[in-house]
């Protein structure tokens, strides 16, 4: 009986010698993937010189769409090949050389969103561009077209009503870029240095308030079947730490013995789950022990196990932890049971804080009737704000150090938000300016 002749992956090559770029499936049926050869990239060549190849995965199977794509990226090599040979460097190149050396270290979603931000770039500037002919009046017709809403990719969709803070960003990271090109000596001098990018003047930061974690700590136990929501709650409200980092928790990183200055035990936030790289113990306060134990009771664990494993996936030998995503969902389903958020007033359908029309197919009901702000479901950094809010009368620096901030500026300027009891405490309790004696004498003898 013949054997049937097996299906091959598709593949197809474009460009020249020197910028040759493969368009290519992996398996037949699997989306496309764009591999090119990059000489300044590591390698393990034998002969110990710098080389290797790089993958980017297109996410669709349209070979077509693919192959323009691949035509679209060999014309950049072959910008960047002829940069090298004059000795000048282009935006393309600079930006893919950003990207390899630098976003591709990034942790959590930063790599995606650099990928966003070069194509962005990459459509607005042009690829062939010389970065140092880059302009701030350029800069600034961007951000007007950004906010106007008509820059568009061709393959991406953008925000149509962008805030002021996201334009910025992406202006940000131009400029993170280039400062990156001055100190590899790629490029002479940062062309946009000193741009005051755009800030929305009154950003929308919640702050969750004690009340709305009584509220939802008392339906904490009802989600989750591993009954460690509520003291992962207690956590988020006693340490003020971002929610990756106490995901991320291990049986290693508690210590339950006392001293003078830690009565109650010390906790450890791992630098390599922070979004800021911050290891530090801290004192654990009475009621952050009293979760801990809590949790130890429910979730008997030691050594390098974590307090919150994820209830699938994970082996007993290399056990995983909560995600945030995971955390998130626990922390929406104890909100809706303690009366936080909006729902359908036809069929009572979850909504979410945005959403007016009803997902159900049956209803489509649209939800006009005002909505109370103080209903609206929040994210755990509100109670990071509110944990920093709750201590401004303490030293900036001890709050920032406790909290994992590595400055005071964010701490001060995002976190600590002004509340109605030091309002009022800053209008009733002044401390009225006197003359001293000094101040009294030199103003006499100045009028002499």
């Amino acid at each position: 009986m013949p054997r049937c002749k097996q299906k091959r992956p598709w593949r197809k090559t474009v460009g020249g010698y020197g910028h040759t770029v493969i368009v290519e499936e992996r398996s037949p049926g699997s989306v496309l993937y764009l591999r090119w050869w990059d000489p300044s990239a590591t390698g393990k060549r034998k002969s110990g010189n710098t080389g290797n190849w790089r993958w980017r995965s297109l996410k669709h199977r349209d070979k077509e769409l693919g192959e323009e794509q691949g035509k679209e990226l060999a014309g950049r090599l072959l910008t960047s090949q002829e940069a090298t040979a004059t000795g000048r460097i282009t935006l393309g190149d600079l930006l893919a050389r950003y990207e390899a050396e630098v976003s591709a270290h990034k942790k959590g979603s930063q790599p995606r969103e650099d990928r966003r931000r070069i194509e962005l770039w990459t459509y607005v500037l042009g690829a062939n561009r010389d970065p140092e002919t880059i302009t701030k009046g350029q800069i600034t017709r961007f951000e007007r077209l950004r906010r106007q809403g008509r820059i568009q990719l061709p393959d991406r969709g953008l925000t149509a009503n962008p805030s002021e803070t996201t334009i910025g960003a992406d202006i940000i990271f131009l400029a993170s870029v280039l400062n990156w090109a001055v100190e590899e000596n790629l490029l002479p001098k940062n062309p946009i240095r000193g741009y005051d990018r755009p800030k929305t003047p009154k950003p929308k930061r919640p702050v969750a308030t004690y009340d709305r974690y009584e509220r939802t700590r008392a339906k904490a136990e009802e989600v989750g079947e591993q009954r460690l929501f509520g003291p992962f709650l207690d956590l988020v409200e006693v340490l003020g730490w971002r929610v990756s980092a106490i995901c991320q928790l291990w049986a290693s990183d508690v210590d339950r013995s006392t001293s003078a200055a830690a009565p109650h035990g010390r906790i450890r936030k791992r630098g390599e789950v922070d979004k800021e790289g911050v290891d530090m113990w801290v004192p654990m306060s009475e009621e952050a022990r009293r979760a801990v134990d809590l949790v130890v009771e429910r979730n008997p664990t030691i050594g390098d196990t974590p307090l919150f494993p994820a209830p699938e996936g994970g082996t007993r030998r290399r056990p995983k932890a909560w995600s945030r995503w995971h955390a998130r969902n626990l922390h929406e389903r104890a909100q809706r049971a303690a009366g936080y958020g909006y729902s359908c007033p036809k069929c009572k359908t979850d909504l979410g804080n945005e959403q007016r029309e009803c997902p159900n197919g049956k209803c489509r009901h649209v939800d006009r009737l005002p909505r109370d702000p103080a209903k609206k479901l929040l994210g755990f950094h509100a109670y990071r704000r509110k944990w920093a809010t709750e201590r401004k009368h303490l030293p900036a620096k001890d709050v920032a150090e406790a909290g994992g901030w590595l400055d005071t500026r964010s701490l001060e300027e995002c976190y600590q938000q002004a509340d109605e009891a030091t309002l009022l405490q800053v209008v009733s309790e002044p401390r009225k300016l006197r003359e001293t004696i000094a101040e009294t004498i030199a103003a006499a003898s100045g009028t002499q």
